[in-house]
């Protein structure tokens, strides 16, 4: 939580300008995930969201992200990655089921779920990752 009103306070410092439109998470696709996400986390944790169009579960978990992400400026980025459009991603991280979520930290695996989550739940889970 400390970390949370730090990096605010920088960003009030700098008078940064957060606008909804950071929320708009960018795309990743398997060419592109080791820069995009593994290499970035070196810098701040990286969150990917794994989802599909004709998922409903996942369009609402992604309002809820969305929501929280703010809270995470600075701290955490969120990517979307299309589970039907990048096979051999999904098959290299475990993933079988929408929605899922992995977080990245220093290039490694330090989080993740499946499935939908309580607006509270998911809330413990970024704040524990974060």
């Amino acid at each position: 939580m400390r970390r949370l009103q730090a990096a605010r306070r920088r960003a009030e410092q700098l008078d940064i300008v957060f606008s909804a439109a950071l929320t708009v998470f960018p795309s990743v696709t398997q060419d592109d995930f080791d820069v995009q996400v593994i290499e970035r986390s070196h810098v701040v944790t990286v969150a990917v969201v794994f989802s599909a169009e004709w998922c409903e579960p996942c369009h609402d978990l992604l309002q809820q992200l969305e929501q929280e992400a703010m809270s995470y400026v600075g701290l955490m980025d969120f990517v979307v990655v299309d589970f039907n459009g990048n096979p051999k991603l999904t098959k290299r991280l475990h993933v079988w089921a929408l929605p899922s979520v992995r977080v990245f930290k220093c290039g490694k695996a330090v989080g993740k779920f499946t499935g939908a989550k309580s607006r509270r739940r998911l809330s413990e889970f970024l704040r524990s990752v974060a």
